[in-house]
Order: C-alpha cells, then structure tokens, then sequence
C-alpha cells in the first residue's frame, strides 16, 4: 500500500538509517522522526535531510504513539527498544529492526497493535521471493519446450506445399 501520509521514526544514523530516511522523503510520508544516541551524529543527519523532525534520544518511546512505522538500524550493543518500557499503543505500529545484533526486544511481538520485522524476517522473505521465481522460471520453460515440441512435430507432419517447393 501507498505510504503517502503516513508518520515514520528512524533511530539510527548510518548508512540503513540514511537510506531508510531516503526511501521514507519519495514515498511522501507526512512526516519522518528521526533520532540517534549521539548529538553530533544527528546533527549531520539534519545536514542532509532538514525536513525529518528531531527527537531526544530519551524521548523515543512517546514517538511510538505517534507514528505509523519504525525503523531501527543502530549499532548497539544490545536492545534499544525494550518490552518493559513499550507504551500503550493506539495505532498498528510497523516495526522493521534492520540492526545485528537487533535492536527491538523480540517479545514486543506479542503486542496486538506491533507488527516486528527483524532482519532475518526479511532476508527469509527475499529467499521465500527467490525460490518462488525459480519455480516460475521452470514452470514457462517447460511450457515453451512442450510448445516447441508440438511445433517441431506439426512441422514433420506437413507436407511441403508444391508452391513453396519451386
């Protein structure tokens, strides 16, 4: 679906973050939260990209009640995003953690209005996506072999008109 008017939050500020933030600005987002752990390095993200809105790191909880989507791809050392501290949702929140090691603790799961891609979510659906062209990529080859087939056997069985022998 269209993306158009919708409110996203990206914590991070390397390069998935700033690709993220890229491909958020041409889907025409509403608006597109941004925040890191380190000031300076948020600074030269807003260099960038002046329309995204700041956020202080400690205040990116009450952000979630605000958006539409995450997107986590920081180099911590360990969850950024914890169950315990997770605030009371009133839209589905898409949720995409494209660090390693993850950053999103992985039982937030279990709240009805999440919806948690990790990275290893995402590189499943790319395989699953892979194998699925694979099989349809055999599935028409074997149509066109069986119709070359029926060609090449029709072509046996005709006689050679007398008009075109001459």
């Amino acid at each position: 679906g269209s993306l158009e008017g919708k409110k996203a939050f990206v914590i991070g500020a390397g390069k998935i973050s700033r690709l993220s933030i890229e491909y958020l600005l041409e889907e025409g987002l509403a608006e597109i939260y941004h925040t890191n752990r380190t000031h300076g390095r948020v600074k030269e993200i807003f260099k960038e990209f002046s329309s995204l809105k700041p956020v202080e790191y400690k205040n990116r909880y009450e952000i979630l009640k605000k958006v539409d989507i995450l997107i986590t791809a920081t180099g911590a050392p360990h969850t950024i995003i914890s169950y315990e501290d997770m605030p009371e949702l009133k839209n589905k929140l898409h949720i995409m953690d494209l660090a390693i090691p993850r950053d999103v603790d992985d039982r937030i799961r279990e709240n009805k209005k999440v919806i948690l891609y990790h990275i290893d979510d995402l590189k499943k659906v790319s395989h699953d996506n892979l194998l699925e062209r694979e099989k349809l990529s055999k599935e028409a080859m074997a149509i066109i072999s069986e119709d070359v087939d029926k060609y090449m056997e029709w072509l046996s069985h005709t006689k050679v008109d007398p008009v075109i022998e001459s």
